[in-house]
């Protein structure tokens, strides 16, 4: 995996709150916060249940990956970190989300997942997966 996805699923994971004692992504293995329904371990509070850690991670890298690489019906190459953590969150504390995120990866909440990739000129901003989130 790219080593700028992987990091994006570290940004998501420490924003969504998970190793946190007692939080929702960490009693349910969910690191994203994923909303991909029942995938054979339930649901808790709209949220996938996963049976481990890695598993769920493996879910958060593969949306990570359709977020980063233009492939999602949801996020556009062309969409800040800020957009991204709108929709991510539908607008629940959206902005400290984005701080998180964009801290963790180096770069301010306006740069566009285009650029924080180093997308080489050309590329497709408009590229459209089913979206993992709530």
């Amino acid at each position: 995996m790219d080593p700028r996805i992987s990091k994006f699923s570290d940004a998501i994971e420490k924003a969504e709150g998970y190793g946190v004692p007692g939080a929702l992504p960490t009693r349910i293995n969910n690191p994203g916060d994923l909303c991909l329904g029942d995938k054979g371990w339930g649901v808790t509070e709209g949220k996938t249940n996963f049976p481990s850690y890695e598993i769920g991670r493996a879910a958060l890298d593969r949306e990570s990956a359709l977020i980063c690489t233009g492939t999602s019906h949801v996020y556009r190459l062309s969409d800040t970190i800020m957009q991204v953590a709108l929709k991510y969150t539908g607008g629940d504390n959206a902005l400290a989300w984005a701080t998180t995120v964009s801290g963790h990866l180096g770069v301010m909440t306006t740069t566009t997942i285009y650029d924080y990739m180093n997308l080489p000129s050309g590329g497709d901003l408009d590229a459209a997966s089913n979206p993992g989130t709530c």
